[in-house]
């Protein structure tokens, strides 16, 4: 994280980033030639004495399986994960050689394929709207491109430049980053969101590849085990959903799921009224907006995200009425949920620290303690902007995250080397031969909650693969 933010939070000092900015896109050279030199070698000093103020100060506080956690995303970026080169530079050209053939008359004036102005210009000139986003996930942009499409073969063309203009940077940077071994460091921040969980960094996103195929290319095909290997892939099982209620103290829940009963069928059968015994294949529905409770109601969003959260986890489109019904319906019949909102929230009130409200706005002043033992710190003017379903958010991910935490150690300390990890899933490269039986492990591993959630029940799924596919 950003290194004058820290230490002044910490001092109340600010830190000079003069030099840094006088730097930005130069050489050694550039600050000698300008008389800097000396400058820029007490500019860097400094930054060596504020990370060591800071050390000195909060080293003591960090854990030591935060050190270990710590210590492993090291190792990770180190040691990469190998990359299908063959594959990749063909991708490349296929990509380019698509985006490259289409051609629009207002490139003929200088412009760019994708200029707003020369888009809104041809809309014009053709009698239509033009939508106020081109974004790919928009639904006026995709609803116009439907509508549009067909009689305006141009727009659709419009929507192949955007997509290969997304995906051909992203082939471009993995190529840039292929060491010579053909691996590719995997980069992370450690603790890079509010819940601890890490984030990806450096250009190269492997948090958030897009699933399927782009125009006959995968993305995530692309990242391959070494010669002789195997990836094991294996997440947890609906994770946050089980959280939720074993921090809500929901026994009749967990119960349910430690006896095999499938977590979106436990949850039709203890609030919807469900008593078959497949609810899946017997009522495909009711299984669909079952999911959709679980996945979209726990953290209490209202009606009118719940029917965009529905349709996005699920295809289930449901009208305001029936949102608002299923909203209700939720709240009422999950009072251990609801009822952890407001418990939540009191607990993040009533732990302000003393003399809070005389404190700078952004400064931490009230924190969460997981059952882990971590906490999540907040500022006044979160409390002021949040809620209680938001903060069990935070919780539960946050919790999520220290367990798959413990099981990535204990994953890696059983001898199956983690070439990255996505949220709550792991890629671990193992001796093709042995993939079977690693799997059977690293299953076993997730599958076993740490001492501190003993009573948690936990799942996790996977399989072994020639390459990234999950």
């Amino acid at each position: 994280r950003s290194l004058g933010d820290a230490y002044k939070a910490t001092t109340g000092h600010d830190v000079d980033k003069g030099m840094r900015d006088f730097m930005r896109g130069k050489k050694w050279s550039d600050a000698v030639a300008a008389g800097k030199a000396d400058a820029l070698m007490e500019y860097a000093r400094l930054d060596g004495v504020y990370c060591l103020d800071l050390w000195k100060e909060h080293s003591p506080k960090w854990t030591n399986i935060e050190r270990a956690l710590s210590a492993h995303t090291r190792v990770l970026i180190h040691r990469g994960v190998h990359v299908d080169r063959e594959a990749l530079d063909k991708a490349i050209t296929k990509i380019r050689a698509i985006k490259d053939g289409i051609h629009f008359s207002w490139e003929d004036e200088g412009r760019a394929k994708t200029s707003p102005i020369a888009i809104r210009q041809k809309c014009e000139a053709e009698g239509i709207p033009c939508p106020s986003s081109f974004a790919k996930d928009n639904k006026e942009c995709l609803e116009w491109e439907n509508k549009y499409g067909d009689s305006n073969p141009w727009i659709r063309q419009l929507r192949t430049v955007r997509s290969c203009s997304h995906l051909l940077p992203k082939l471009e940077s993995i190529k840039k980053r292929i060491r010579e071994d053909g691996t590719m460091p995997v980069y992370l921040k450690f603790n890079g969101a509010r819940t601890g969980r890490l984030s990806g960094a450096a250009g190269v996103n492997m948090q958030n590849l897009p699933r399927g195929e782009m125009f006959g290319v995968n993305l995530r095909h692309l990242f391959i085990p070494a010669p002789g290997k195997k990836f094991v892939i294996c997440d947890l099982s609906q994770i946050e959903p089980r959280v939720l209620h074993w921090l809500a103290g929901d026994t009749e829940f967990l119960e349910r799921v430690k006896n095999g009963e499938p977590v979106y069928q436990a949850h039709a059968a203890q609030t919807m009224g469900y008593t078959g015994n497949d609810l899946k294949t017997e009522i495909p529905k009711d299984y669909q907006l079952a999911k959709a409770r679980v996945l979209g109601l726990g953290y209490g969003c209202g009606a009118d995200k719940f029917r965009i959260v529905a349709e996005a986890m699920t295809g289930l489109k449901l009208t305001k009425s029936d949102a608002e019904e299923t909203v209700s319906k939720y709240r009422i019949r999950n009072p251990k949920i609801t009822g952890y909102w407001k418990t939540i929230y009191q607990e993040l009130v009533n732990r302000k620290y003393p003399m809070w409200q005389t404190q700078p706005p952004n400064t931490p002043i009230t924190d969460l303690k997981l059952k882990s033992g971590r906490k999540l710190f907040y500022t006044w003017d979160d409390v002021q902007m949040t809620y209680g379903g938001k903060l069990t958010e935070n919780v539960c991910q946050a919790t999520a995250r220290d367990i798959f935490a413990e099981q990535l150690l204990k994953i890696e300390a059983a001898g199956y080397p983690i070439v990255f990890h996505v949220h709550d899933e792991v890629v671990a490269e193992v001796d093709a031969d042995k993939a079977e039986e690693a799997l059977a492990h690293i299953t076993e591993i997730m599958s076993t909650p740490p001492e501190w959630a003993k009573d948690l029940p936990l799942a996790a799924e996977g399989g072994c693969f020639d390459y990234y596919d999950k």
